[in-house]
Order: structure tokens, then sequence, then C-alpha cells
């Protein structure tokens, strides 16, 4: 008899970690998505939201199937560094170097124009 209840309680333990906990993930990862999503307008928001909550497994898998490319390569973008501060930093060592009398005021107007465009 002892047997059998640690067999079952094995089987439990076993589908909990193998079924339950990812189809869990899935979904709250679904919804962390839905709500740091920046470019998807409020009525979309609110559909996918109301689908994933009452359908919580096949509807975060449509929405991870569904949800377009174009949205992941903006994100991907957004997080990307600006090339602003490198033109920043060259600007500040071309001033050293005007300061220090390596660079007269011509040459330094030349690459200061050259850099901003």
């Amino acid at each position: 008899m002892p047997n059998m209840f640690l067999i079952a309680a094995f089987w439990e333990a076993v589908i909990l970690l193998v079924v339950w906990v990812p189809l869990v993930l899935l979904w709250l990862s679904a919804l962390l998505d839905l709500f740091l999503r920046q470019h998807m307008s409020g009525i979309a928001r609110v559909l996918w939201l109301l689908l994933i909550i009452f359908l919580p497994v096949i509807g975060a898998i449509i929405y991870f199937i569904v949800r377009s490319r174009d949205d992941i390569d903006v994100i991907m973008a957004a997080s990307l560094p600006d090339p602003v501060p490198e033109v920043g930093y060259q600007l500040e060592a071309l001033s050293k170097l005007r300061d220090r009398g390596a660079l007269s005021e011509t040459e330094f107007a030349n690459a200061k124009a050259k850099l901003l465009g």
C-alpha cells in the first residue's frame, strides 16, 4: 500500500513539473510580453488580454505565433545604443587637441563640420 502512495506522489510531481509549471510560465510570459509591448494599440492589447485570460494555454500560444516580426525588430532596434555619444566623445577629443595646440581653429572647425555632417 505505501508503495502505491509513493508511485502516485511521484507521478503527480512529474506532471506538475513537466506540464503545469511550463504552461504557467508560458501564460505569464505572454502576459508580461503583452504589457511590455509599446507599439500596440489599446484595443488590440485588451483583445489579446481577454484571449490570453479566457483561453490561457491556447491564447498564449496563438499570441506568440501571431505577433508580428516587425514589433520584435522595433524592440530590438530600440534597445541598441545610439551612435550619438560616439560623436560627442570625438568632439570632446577634438576640443582637447585644440586646447593643447595640436589643432588650429580651422582644422578644428573642419573636423567638427565633418563629424556633424
